[in-house]
């Protein structure tokens, strides 16, 4: 049988049709080199890989932040530093989550109920790393990184059984009214109100008064701020870029769950951090971190005695050995009385010891001493070597190798003496104990 030219055409079609749907069911092993990253290629109705990868859960509390960031980018050669900062330094973001997770979704729950932008609810992981029981050497404590003089302004109580800086609720209600006055003062310029919480109302407002006087914008910009200040706001708002957009960062989030994950119990008697977390089956690190403002680990005597826990903690208020008596403060610890033109740090460096390690020890003291004031004088001596110690709280750029360097002492010494791996990242705000010769 002859077939036409148009039959030819016909069949020619066919085949090729059938070749193309063969092609579509058993496609043809792909090239051998890399393919592009999944998560700059989503594929149309099927986002889910993109949202694994990156951390942008629907449900998560990062999603619902994203939401209510309001603040400007001020730009600059700072905040592209700290973007790149972020990106290149993932156990900062980890942060978030760990020991961020127990504190954020309680702050983001204030921050939400008062109006404000969702970037002020991120300020604690610039401020202390959101380690409760950060203080710095210049004696501010907390998540918030309260000074004596600033929690008195605001209602925040010290005495020798707790610290309300580092109590969530208490700290956290102070810093937002803080805030909310700093902006309402400031123009309602957020910038300038975060500017003025880390070097001063007074100061950012002389400097908005001078720019004036020149005929220059009173704004973040334009200020002529300590050089803290100048990193301070930039580093907040570098943050909120990388959680804003990690795909254009190259960065992967972790999942935060929009969820307060302890519960409070309420006992008739005082409890212990060391008997709680016997009972529970967890680290009395972790019940003395959620339970910062209890500075002697414990409840106070007279109460109250509301403690916080994991919301899986396996706890019941009869278990044996869980009202055992609290430890006293140790014998080998001396004391000092405040004598006229004294300071902490001068007290610090008399007695060879740490800002930090002399604040610990005296949990809620101020910059301000009085004369007659006692001082609490730790024995900070290592039982092995019998050094002095130094609490070393993590900077950025900070590596077992450079401390090593700083304080003339081996990285593995640093390691054990705080019980971390040797290639371990060091988080920021972490605070190492170092026992230098």
């Amino acid at each position: 049988m002859r077939i036409s030219s148009f039959g030819h055409a016909a069949v020619s079609l066919l085949l090729c049709c059938v070749a193309a749907g063969c092609a579509l069911v058993n496609p043809p092993p792909a090239p051998d080199r890399p393919g592009p990253r999944e998560a700059s290629t989503p594929r149309i109705g099927a986002p889910e890989p993109v949202l694994e990868l990156y951390g942008i859960e629907p449900d998560g509390l990062l999603e619902r932040l994203r939401r209510g960031f309001a603040l400007p980018d001020p730009g600059g050669s700072e905040v592209r530093y700290y973007e790149r900062w972020f990106a290149s330094n993932p156990a900062a973001l980890d942060q978030l989550v760990d020991p961020g997770g127990w504190y954020l979704p309680y702050i983001a729950g204030e921050v939400f109920a008062r109006g404000m932008p969702a970037e002020i609810a991120l300020l604690p992981a610039v401020e202390s790393g959101f380690d409760a029981t950060a203080r710095s050497p210049s004696g501010a404590a907390g998540l918030w990184q309260f000074t004596g003089r600033t929690a008195r302004h605001y209602g925040l109580e010290q005495g020798t059984w707790f610290d309300q800086r580092m109590n969530l609720e208490a700290s956290t209600r102070a810093a937002l009214d803080y805030l909310d006055q700093l902006h309402r003062r400031l123009r309602g310029d957020w910038l300038l109100a975060l500017a003025a919480y880390n070097a001063g109302e007074g100061k950012v407002r002389r400097l908005m008064e001078g720019n004036i006087s020149r005929g220059r914008p009173p704004t973040f910009r334009f200020l002529n701020l300590p050089r803290e200040t100048r990193h301070f706001v930039p580093k907040l708002i570098a943050l909120r870029n990388v959680l804003a957009d990690p795909e254009r960062h190259d960065v992967a989030l972790p999942h935060l769950a929009d969820e307060v994950r302890y519960v409070r119990v309420d006992s008739p008697r005082q409890l212990h951090h060391v008997q709680v977390a016997r009972i529970c089956g967890i680290e009395p690190a972790l019940v003395s971190q959620i339970n910062a403002g209890q500075v002697r680990r414990a409840t106070p005597p007279g109460g109250p005695h509301l403690i916080r826990l994991p919301r899986d903690c396996d706890f019941s208020l009869d278990a044996p050995g869980l009202y055992a008596k609290v430890p006293e403060r140790r014998s080998a610890d001396a004391t000092y009385t405040v004598r006229s033109g004294d300071s902490l740090w001068r007290i610090a460096r008399a007695h060879g010891l740490s800002l930090a390690a002399l604040s610990h020890a005296n949990p809620g003291i101020g910059a301000d001493l009085a004369p007659g004031q006692r001082i609490v004088i730790p024995e900070t001596r290592d039982k092995e070597s019998g050094e002095h110690e130094i609490v070393h709280r993590v900077e950025p750029g900070d590596t077992l190798s450079a401390l090593a360097n700083r304080y003339r002492v081996s990285a593995r010494s640093i390691a054990r003496w705080n019980r971390i791996a040797i290639n371990s990242t060091l988080n920021l705000g972490q605070l190492l104990k170092i026992y230098p010769k």
